[in-house]
C-alpha cells in the first residue's frame, strides 16, 4: 500500500494519532504552562500552611548604586498561608525575597526589613526571619 492509501483508508491509524496527540496536548497544558494569576480570597475554600525552607534572598540596589554588600543570612524560611490548591503548587521561584538598599549610599551595617513578592495576590506570606543584616564589603585600594 501507498503512502496515499495509507493516509486515506488507514481509519486505525488516524484514531492514534488523534490519540497521541491529545495525550500531548494536555501533559503539555497541565504540567509545563504557568498557572494562570488567580483572584480567590484566603476566606474562599480550604486555606493551608507551607512553609518553604531556605529561599534566597536577593539584593535590591540602584544602577549607579552598585556597591559590594554581604547579606546574613543569605536565605530564609518564608511560611505561606492560602488557598490549599494554590499553596500546593507553589514553587521557590513564585517567590522572590529581597532587601532593597537602592536608596542608601555609604554605610558599614545596618539590619533592613526584608520585602517579597509573590505571584499570587491572595496568600500570606511571613518571613523567618523578617530583616537581615547587610554589611558593605570593602574593596582593596589600588596603587
Amino acid at each position: 500500500m501507498d503512502l496515499r492509501g495509507v493516509i486515506q483508508n488507514n481509519f486505525r491509524l488516524k484514531v492514534v494519532s488523534a490519540l497521541l496527540a491529545t495525550g500531548i496536548w494536555y501533559s503539555i497544558h497541565f504540567f509545563f504552562l504557568p498557572i494562570p494569576e488567580t483572584t480567590e480570597s484566603v476566606d474562599s475554600g480550604i486555606a493551608t500552611t507551607r512553609t518553604m525552607k531556605s529561599l534566597r534572598v536577593l539584593v535590591r540596589m540602584g544602577a549607579n548604586n552598585v556597591i559590594p554588600v554581604v547579606v546574613d543570612p543569605v536565605n530564609v524560611d518564608a511560611e505561606i498561608r492560602g488557598p490549599q490548591e494554590i499553596v500546593r503548587g507553589l514553587r521557590a521561584e513564585d517567590i522572590d525575597i529581597f532587601v532593597d538598599i537602592s536608596q542608601i549610599r555609604l554605610f558599614q551595617e545596618i539590619q533592613k526589613k526584608l520585602e517579597y513578592r509573590v505571584r499570587y495576590s491572595s496568600l500570606e506570606v511571613k518571613l523567618l526571619p523578617d530583616t537581615v543584616s547587610v554589611r558593605q564589603v570593602s574593596t582593596p585600594k589600588e596603587d
